[in-house]
């Protein structure tokens, strides 16, 4: 079997789990199947065994960049070994993203405005800084160049010198796109499924026919949600143009370059001119009429958008938002073209209906036609596992983080840790708490920075040091430079609950389809019930990734069930991972106080 070799030559485990999902991909190597994968069972390595029996081309679609260069670390461990497993290596590429590049006429038009005032360390960064968005490799990668030279020159962010939707002039940029033509497999993210302008850009041969390979599916989901409901109309901007005359000469600035990106599109995503022009119009209109309801509306898209600015085509008219409502659609139509896709999760066993969360997945994908296979796969004895409850403050009052909950989780902060936390703001207030104590070095994860990097700084800084990020729970190994465990103790913050819907959206879904707003509400709170338990869970998987693996778990949140308890929330305490569901009935409690106690339950199993 092909899947035994691939593993003994790695040095990988024999695990007969991995080994019944390897068989079970090659048995569906046609169609449509989803295959619900926890942490443990190998499926990276699975699923490109099984790839590599089957053949053909293939796409692998994952959530991050941190997790692409994981299947392409597991792609080139089975190159190695590829004559004595009697294949051919396999041609694997990495898709970047526009943003990732160093744009040559951006980087240029900003060094000849800038190097005339800069000191003398600055300008020498900035003809580096010329020299490599000119250069052909990847040293023309943005990540790489402050990797090399420690930052950007003073002033300019990333998103001022990255390549734009339409741009064309970056070299390294070009020459990946023309040597995706000879790959036989394709690591990218999940946003290339759905932006058209990544998609079409694709070679057709990964495109229709071939295989698509979609991992942590349930996040899928959440980058789709997080890109989902608020859009602004180029035509009612325009139209709001007779409030100001300002307005409109902002808005005359405006259209053509969203028409010309429009152009044919049925959605795009990452456009930093639109984005500068955005900002720049939401200025103008703040100037001129303060706190008018349109100025709102535009702040408010700016805020969901979070940098994300997009363009689609509605009615055959360009349309700025945030994500379409139609972006699941986008995915399910994108599959059809496939010979075959394995949709792979990690988080759909949190329910005594296998079925039915199989059925959730599907819908919030938009796919209508049922997975002709759902096999589900569990490791029963992967590490080592336990548990403690915060019985402290209340976490969240008045609808923000209490900063009593959050002097509570910092005083709690012991050894080397991964903090997981429910919001960037909550990261940098509890950031601030932790320094302020000075037992531990922290390592804060800003928005906007790469978690490869956040991961290898906190890898290589001596301990103890604590680990802040509001964004590990998805696609993230975190581990020491020797690939050894970097923490043995993680702590969970808050339950990853959604925020409540705004009630304006409720009462107009409510008005359209003739119910009563109650009803809208309990629709929302049951579908991102689902999503947060399952986020949860995937937080939980972070903590031990391979068999050796041990790990504390601090929950904090009061709202974390005890063992024997009853009501809404029991849902997050049977999501556990089955194999460490005994471990979590022997948790020990932690009081405001600071120290934690045993408590005895009498658990019925």
């Amino acid at each position: 079997m092909l899947i035994d070799s691939v593993v003994s030559l790695t040095g990988g485990a024999d695990r007969p789990v991995q080994q019944r999902l390897f068989n079970d991909l090659i048995n569906n190597s046609t169609g449509l199947a989803l295959f619900n994968a926890g942490t443990g069972i190998g499926k990276t390595l699975a699923y490109l065994a099984a790839h590599i029996q089957s053949g053909g081309s293939v796409v692998v679609a994952v959530p991050n960049h941190q997790l692409a260069r994981q299947v392409m670390s597991s792609i080139d461990d089975i190159n190695m070994h590829a004559g004595t497993l009697g294949i051919k290596p396999i041609k694997a590429g990495l898709r970047l993203g526009r943003q990732e590049y160093l744009s040559p006429d951006r980087v240029s038009v900003l060094f000849d405005a800038y190097t005339a005032d800069s000191d003398k360390d600055d300008a020498r960064l900035w003809n580096e800084l010329l020299a490599a968005a000119n250069a052909s490799d990847d040293s023309n990668l943005i990540q790489n160049f402050i990797a090399e030279f420690g930052e950007l020159p003073s002033g300019i962010t990333a998103n001022d010198i990255c390549c734009s939707a339409d741009d064309k002039s970056s070299r390294a940029l070009v020459a990946e796109r023309e040597n995706e033509q000879d790959l036989d497999a394709i690591i990218v993210s999940h946003i290339t499924l759905i932006a058209t302008s990544g998609f079409n850009s694709l070679p057709k041969k990964f495109r229709i026919k071939g295989r698509l390979i979609v991992d942590e599916a349930d996040a899928l989901i959440h980058t789709a949600e997080m890109l989902y409901s608020r859009r602004i109309s180029v035509n009612a901007i325009a139209r709001k143009s007779a409030l100001n005359a300002e307005i409109g000469k902002a808005i005359d600035k405006l259209l053509p370059g969203i028409e010309r990106l429009g152009d044919g599109i049925h959605f795009l995503m990452g456009m930093p001119d639109v984005w500068l022009a955005l900002t720049n119009l939401a200025e103008v209109a703040a100037e001129s009429l303060g706190d008018h309801p349109f100025v709102t509306q535009l702040y408010r898209f700016f805020e969901l958008s979070a940098r994300n600015a997009a363009i689609s085509v509605i009615k055959g008219k360009a349309t700025l938002l945030q994500l379409s409502t139609f972006a699941a659609r986008v995915f399910a139509a994108r599959i059809d073209g496939y010979a075959s896709v394995w949709l792979l999760s990690g988080t759909l066993d949190i329910t005594s209906e296998k079925e039915h969360s199989a059925k959730w997945l599907c819908k919030k994908l938009g796919i209508s036609d049922a997975p002709h296979f759902y096999g589900h796969y569990e490791p029963q004895d992967y590490g080592r596992a336990s548990f403690t409850l915060g019985r402290g403050p209340v976490a969240i009052k008045n609808e923000v983080v209490s900063q009593e909950f959050i002097g509570f989780c910092a005083a709690n902060i012991s050894g080397t840790m991964l903090v997981c936390t429910g919001s960037h703001d909550e990261t940098e207030r509890l950031t601030e708490a932790i320094r302020t104590l000075g037992r531990v070095s922290v390592i804060e994860d800003r928005p906007g920075t790469s978690m490869s990097k956040v991961i290898q700084s906190f890898a290589e800084t001596p301990d103890p040091v604590v680990l802040v990020t509001a964004r590990a729970a998805v696609g993230t190994d975190i581990r020491a430079s020797d690939g050894t465990q970097r923490f043995r103790k993680m702590m969970i913050t808050r339950l990853p609950f959604s925020p409540p819907p705004d009630m304006g959206d409720v009462e107009w879904r409510a008005d359209r389809i003739g119910v009563d707003p109650s009803k809208v509400q309990s629709w929302y709170f049951q579908d991102s019930l689902q999503t947060s338990v399952r986020r949860f869970v995937q937080t939980i998987g972070r903590g031990i990734r391979t068999e050796h693996d041990e790990c504390e778990f601090l929950i904090m949140d009061k709202r974390m069930p005890d063992a024997g308890a009853k009501g809404s929330n029991t849902i997050f305490r049977d999501a556990i991972p089955e194999r460490f569901f005994r471990d979590y009935m022997r948790a020990q409690h932690l009081s405001e106080a600071g120290c934690a106690k045993s408590e005895e339950v009498e658990i019925f199993i």
